[in-house]
């Protein structure tokens, strides 16, 4: 199958990145022919790079969605898809579904969490979300949350593909991870409570912060950029190491933990809550987005909804080791993904 996909620069962080960068290699791997349309930093505006399998043009961002129509109209011409993929409604996949029914080409639109949480908000942005939807012949969300909220923001219906995670990068490393405690100083007279990615306002570190005493029994870890915005959250004594790009070091920094937190106030279904499954880890997450998708509470983790249920989970976590186990035989493989979209894509 020849495959269109309209997504940011997969040389960057953050999770619609690793997600489309995830199945872009998935497909390839599955011996789909796949063209990967997205911006290029250091070309200028207006400049693009086209080769066999890439097609990259000056746009930076932040710019303006109506800008990457073109890129991606030009590369559809070119490349003759029978199916395009955009991620993220509002942005590359509303340029990915316009451009493609301008072209006749069916479009599927993955949508991300901040389509329905944050962006319906503004005009502008919801205003593209809708025409992005009822552009597409298909359109996909992380979680079943987020399926509910598109029908009732847009009467249009999406199917729910869970993100994935490559289990054999990120796995069970006991003695990597005692060896990235001793490196950075944590020691083995405390648990280690970690909170991984980009660290910003519904990432839910303020929940963390109201838990009090309840603590003080961890050394608490953040691993990922903490943005300006949410800096006067992190507590004292609370260890920061930033964005760890290195897939073994990121496996260590996971091993070296004994609890995953995710408190988020929203979220999709982010990747490292599956990074953390995959690597066995104990993950104590809020019960939002695409998180009771994968986690169910007491069977391979734990979701607490209040400030109480957060302390009696730090309480009672060491005592269920087996739920490590468990999270990693449950949770979601790239396979598992790739077998999904790909009867998305048959089915148009």
């Amino acid at each position: 199958m020849r495959l269109c996909y309209v997504v940011p620069a997969l040389t960057g962080s953050g999770g619609v990145v690793r997600s489309a960068r995830r199945m872009v290699d998935a497909m390839r791997a599955g011996g789909h022919e796949v063209l990967v349309v997205s911006p290029d930093v250091d070309l200028f505006p207006g400049d693009v790079i086209a080769d066999h399998e890439s097609y990259r043009f000056g746009v930076r961002e932040p710019a303006a969605p109506d800008d990457w129509l073109a890129p991606a109209a030009e590369a559809i011409r070119s490349h003759a898809p029978d199916v395009v993929v955009g991620y993220y409604g509002t942005t590359f996949g509303y340029a990915a579904a316009v451009a493609a029914a301008e072209a006749g080409v069916p479009a599927v639109v993955c949508l991300r969490g901040n389509d329905v949480d944050r962006d319906p908000a503004e005009p502008e942005r919801r205003a593209r979300l809708e025409r992005a939807v009822r552009s597409a012949a298909a359109v996909t969300a992380v979680s079943r949350e987020m399926v509910a909220k598109l029908r009732a923001l847009t009467d249009v219906e999406a199917s729910f593909v869970a993100n994935s995670v490559d289990t054999g990068a990120f796995y069970p490393d006991p003695a990597a991870g005692a060896e990235f405690r001793a490196r950075h100083g944590l020691g083995e007279e405390r648990p280690v409570l970690g909170v991984f990615g980009e660290l910003k306002p519904k990432r839910g570190l303020d929940r963390l912060a109201a838990l009090g005493p309840a603590l003080d029994a961890w050394q608490v870890l953040l691993v990922g950029t903490v943005r300006a915005d949410v800096r006067e959250q992190v507590l004292p004594g609370w260890r920061h190491i930033d964005y760890v790009r290195d897939i073994a070091e990121l496996r260590a920094a996971y091993a070296a933990c004994d609890a995953i937190a995710h408190p988020s106030h929203h979220d999709g279904m982010p990747n490292v809550v599956l990074e953390a499954m995959a690597c066995g880890r104990i993950v104590i997450a809020s019960p939002v987005g695409g998180i009771p998708d994968i986690v169910h509470s007491g069977e391979n983790g734990i979701l607490c909804r209040t400030d109480d249920e957060w302390r009696a989970a730090l309480l009672a976590v060491r005592e269920r080791p087996a739920l490590g186990a468990q999270a990693r035989a449950s949770v979601p493989g790239i396979d598992d993904e790739r077998r999904a979209f790909e009867r998305i894509f048959a089915a148009l």
